[in-house]
């Protein structure tokens, strides 16, 4: 979050500090294109419906049950990247073991390149979290 300098002149990176004195409330830029993933072109998919569809069927198809897991339900969160080229890359794994984490990386290089999504026509990153549970029998 940028706040004003005090001569008015120009901007500063906030400390939380500072944001929280001023009760100040970041606001999320509208995107005027969302990241489009090969398949859902021609759609504006504002919630990303389609893209976590596509990304679902991925997992599904590919996602191998490490040989360590144990019986039960292992929930994890996926937190991940769209940049601006398109590329797709982990952020942060959290949940499940090194295993899973291993397996959940495999899948993400099956990945294409997805479409950028764009702010007045430049491309912008764009961040995701994607819960992923998996029952283990």
């Amino acid at each position: 979050t940028y706040i004003l300098n005090e001569d008015r002149l120009d901007y500063h990176g906030g400390t939380p500090e500072e944001i929280q004195a001023k009760a100040i409330k970041s606001k999320r830029i509208p995107l005027d294109q969302y990241p489009v993933y090969p398949g859902c072109e021609g759609t504006n998919d504002e919630e990303n419906r389609c893209i976590g569809e596509k990304m679902k069927q991925l997992f599904i198809k590919k996602f191998s049950i490490p040989r360590s897991a144990q019986n039960g339900q292992v929930r994890m969160k996926l937190d991940f990247v769209i940049n601006e080229e398109g590329a797709v890359y982990i952020e942060k794994i959290t949940g499940g073991n090194d295993d899973f984490h291993k397996e959940i990386k495999r899948i993400f290089n099956k990945i294409p390149n997805i479409t950028p999504a764009n702010i007045n026509g430049i491309p912008v990153s764009v961040a995701f979290s994607l819960p992923i549970t998996v029952n283990v029998n």
